[in-house]
């Protein structure tokens, strides 16, 4: 390759330096490091003091920097004041700057020119082809020293008009003269936006294919040219961390100061919204000049298409190489919020839309991602200019069509909120949520029949998400509305299933007591078991807050029942478990264990692990409360391994207590200590005030067992506080037989003991023989 010099740089040696530098993701100080140069020479260089720097100095910056072959020639002949030129072809190879976040692509098409015959780049106007050629181009320059071209395709242009740019872009006068002025040398050919005219270049390139059948091809457009040999590589989008290191670059080159602290979220937001695309980021950061990034992200956040008139040209020239079916395609998908599967894209088409995404995704209107099934998406200028194509009724239909689309996903997923499958289902809800709110933000308005179908069946989604207050907001909001009176009997029975379930105080959840009793009533007639039996589970709960004890009972054997005439195994486990409370309530400690060793063997058979751990957490409790701590401990001992693999951190918590208060009781002290420490240890500890309450009850036993009835009185009455109005209100009143038979105060034993009474009148609870035994040898 002969080097000419002598034309003027189109960036000073300061400019270029100072984007290599960040391109390389350096600080000044990170460069001069490396170069081992002085941090004060650098800064200089880059202000542009130093107007010719010392040749070792250069040549140390270059080797930092990794700088190699035209690229490195190009930054010594910068910092010598001249520019690079390529032989034959240099004057049609324009100077580029370098690139942010495209060094992988520039090596991989270097990579791609050795083994094919053509590559074209193909993407969405405004991505970066035109750039990324020339880098590559200028990247693999020494390979060609036949001669390295790059010939910009303009409209209307005929074969002739092609060929005859390409033999001045080469610096000879007819086609025919490539093969004398290559002289048998490898040569490459840039040729740009050849979606301008593409029968043109494609009868062009058969021609010159006759001359110099040897010539490299590296060609960018919209869409690939469909000829014999070509190799097709789309050119996707910034990724976020190297969007955000190009917006930052252009804005310092309109603004002198660097981005605030107030402006880091919303610069994250921005490039995010940009989706990218590094057009639309230059004109973003362009904005810098008079706003700050707040304020760009305000004005042309949601309607990014306004940011120029450029980009919203470029946008519409994509969409115009589009034949209506793929226009109707891409207005389609553009009712999509984010993400999507193939499989959302055909049941919203109703049709097979493989060749069409297909299609859109090979002139670059559909980004391909790398992971799960939700791959697909669009440009957010894509998506916008789409929606504004769209006719108005046209947008009606399709977001109808969406809603209950999504309606059908919501249905299908929640089947699996109660069971083994929780949490994929709870995964899958939470990658399609941004449709979720979507849907749902337009149906409430244009359709809240709709809207209902969709967030009837979200509770426990919400429940699990911590969204609790967010879903009952928008499931009231729903019912209240005067045109949902028509909606179906059972979405309404759902709905209002899961304002109860959402409800966060007891007193605002037994309003909802009659709904419940009617929503049974839906289930019953419609046939809908799953629906019966969590409506009965959550009525118990109701009446249990409520303290009417007898029909909590009643709801909970209704459940087991309903399971057992449904052939639903795992809900007579989930019911016959939660009845087992009221034989604890009786003090009938038989009738509990037998009952849950029955639900344990059906749990085994239909090998359900979690269910399977929650049985025995309650078998080991029921064993502490029967003073068989040793069976307590070892029934705590053998679930511990299984609850690691669930992840269970809540239920982990719950039965390292009762092996805590097991040792203690059991005189084991040095176990129970350990077993605190463990506790104590543990994320989510500090957040849970029954556990600190029940891990206070062991210290109050350590103590008893210790002889330091002072010490005892003073964790159990600590103990009753933290436990008081607790879901287990049981472990409440175990702390009150502790504080009145630790206690030495007569008057704290008298109060102890009131307490106590009035506890157990409220819950209709009996004492367990231990705890009478207790109280009647204090007595």
């Amino acid at each position: 390759m002969e080097l000419v010099a002598g034309a003027e740089s189109a960036m000073t040696f300061a400019e270029r330096l100072k984007v290599l530098r960040r391109a390389a993701g350096l600080t000044q100080v990170e460069l001069a490091t490396r170069a081992r140069v002085g941090i004060r020479t650098l800064r200089d260089i880059e202000r542009g003091h130093v107007a010719r720097p010392q040749r070792a100095t250069v040549e140390l910056l270059a080797d930092a920097l990794g700088l190699e072959g035209v690229e490195r020639v190009e930054f010594d002949a910068a910092a010598r004041g001249q520019a690079v030129v390529v032989q034959g072809a240099d004057r049609s190879l324009p100077p580029v700057q370098p690139l942010i976040g495209r060094d992988a692509a520039i090596v991989e098409l270097g990579d791609l020119l050795v083994v094919a015959d053509m590559v074209t780049l193909v993407g969405v106007a405004g991505v970066g082809k035109s750039s990324l050629a020339l880098a590559a181009a200028h990247r693999v320059a020494d390979r060609y020293p036949g001669g390295v071209a790059c010939v910009p395709v303009t409209d209307a242009a005929g074969d002739a008009d092609v060929l005859a740019a390409i033999a001045a872009a080469y610096q000879v006068v007819r086609i025919e003269e490539l093969p004398e002025q290559f002289g048998g040398r490898p040569a490459l050919l840039v040729l740009d936006a050849v979606e301008r005219s593409p029968a043109a270049v494609v009868a062009a390139l058969r021609t010159l294919r006759r001359y110099v059948p040897g010539i490299r091809i590296l060609a960018t457009g919209r869409h690939p040219l469909g000829v014999t040999g070509e190799y097709q590589r789309p050119l996707q989008p910034l990724e976020p961390q190297p969007a955000a290191l190009l917006f930052l670059d252009r804005l310092r080159r309109v603004r002198a100061h660097e981005v605030s602290d107030d402006e880091r979220d919303a610069l994250a937001e921005l490039v995010e919204r940009l989706g990218g695309l590094p057009y639309a980021l230059e004109l973003a950061a362009a904005r810098g000049r008079v706003l700050s990034v707040v304020e760009i992200l305000a004005r042309y956040g949601s309607r990014v298409l306004d940011l120029g008139a450029g980009l919203r040209a470029a946008v519409a020239s994509s969409y115009q190489l589009l034949d209506e079916q793929e226009r109707h395609a891409l207005r389609l998908l553009s009712t999509f919020a984010g993400r999507w599967s193939m499989e959302l894209a055909e049941a919203l088409a109703e049709t097979d839309i493989v060749p069409t995404v297909d299609r859109l995704a090979s002139l670059g209107l559909v980004i391909l991602l790398p992971g799960t099934d939700l791959r697909f998406r669009l440009l957010d200028v894509v998506r916008d200019y789409a929606i504004e194509c769209t006719p108005p009724d046209e947008v009606l239909v399709l977001r109808a069509r969406h809603a209950a689309l999504i309606a059908d996903q919501v249905v299908a997923l929640s089947v699996g909120l109660t069971g083994p499958g929780q949490k994929t289902a709870i995964t899958r809800l939470s990658d399609i949520y941004s449709e979720i709110r979507y849907a749902l933000v337009w149906a409430s308005g244009e359709d809240p029949c709709a809207a209902l179908r969709i967030a009837a069946r979200l509770p426990r989604y919400w429940r699990a998400r911590g969204r609790s207050e967010e879903g009952e907001a928008v499931l009231t909001g729903l019912l209240a509305d005067p045109r949902v009176a028509d909606v179906d009997r059972l979405t309404w029975a759902w709905a209002t299933l899961g304002v109860v379930m959402l409800a966060h105080e007891p007193g605002r959840a037994s309003a909802g007591l009659p709904t419940l009793e009617a929503a049974i009533a839906v289930f019953v007639e419609a046939g809908d078991p799953a629906g019966e039996l969590q409506a009965h589970g959550m009525a118990a709960g109701v009446c249990q807050a409520l303290g009417d004890h007898a029909g909590a009972y009643h709801h909970a054997h209704a459940a087991v029942g309903v399971a057992q005439r449904t052939g639903r195994p795992r809900d007579a486990v989930v019911a016959q478990n939660n009845l087992f409370w009221h034989d604890i309530r009786a003090g009938d400690l038989a009738a509990g264990r037998s009952r849950l060793e029955a639900a344990e063997r059906l749990a085994r058979q239909i090998e359900d692990a979690r269910l399977i751990v929650i049985v025995r957490i309650n078998l080991a409790e029921v064993a502490r409360l029967d003073m068989r701590y040793p069976d307590a401990i070892l029934i705590a001992r053998q679930a511990m391994p299984l609850l690691v693999d669930l992840g269970e951190p809540g239920l982990h918590l719950r039965l390292l207590c009762t092996a805590a208060l097991a040792y203690a009781q059991d005189g084991r002290l040095a176990d129970a200590v350990a077993v605190l420490a463990d506790l104590r240890a543990r994320p989510g500890y500090e957040t849970n005030r029954a556990v600190r309450g029940l891990c206070t009850s062991v210290e109050g036993y350590v103590a008893l067992h210790r002889g330091d009835r002072v010490l005892a009185a003073l964790r159990f009455a600590a103990a009753v506080e933290q436990l008081t109005e607790q879901h287990d209100a049981r472990d409440a009143l175990e702390a009150l037989v502790g504080l009145a038979v630790s206690t030495d105060d007569a008057a704290e034993r008298s109060d102890a003991l009131t307490r106590l009474e009035r506890l157990r009148t409220v819950l209709a609870m009996n004492l367990v023989p231990r705890e009478q035994q207790a109280l009647t040898r204090l007595l």
